[in-house]
C-alpha cells in the first residue's frame, strides 16, 4: 500500500504537479538556480549545475499539533 502511495505521488510529481495531501502537507517540484560550490576537503570551487528537486511544506494543522 506504501508503494502506490509513493508511485502515485511520483507520478503527479513527474509531471510537474504539486501533492497536497490534507491535513499533513504539499510537496512540489522546485527549480534550483545553478551556483559556485566549494569542495571542503580540497578547497576547489565548482561549478553546480541548475536542477530540479522536490521541497514539501507542511501543513498549518499538522505544524500546530507538533508544537502543542
Amino acid at each position: 500500500i506504501y508503494d502506490n502511495i509513493f508511485n502515485t505521488i511520483a507520478n503527479y510529481l513527474l509531471t510537474d504537479n504539486n501533492v497536497t495531501i490534507a491535513n499533513f502537507g504539499t510537496f512540489k517540484i522546485s527549480n534550483r538556480k545553478g551556483r559556485v560550490g566549494r569542495n571542503i576537503a580540497t578547497g576547489e570551487t565548482l561549478k553546480i549545475r541548475s536542477h530540479k528537486t522536490i521541497t514539501f511544506k507542511i501543513s498549518q494543522n499538522l505544524k500546530e499539533r507538533l508544537n502543542q
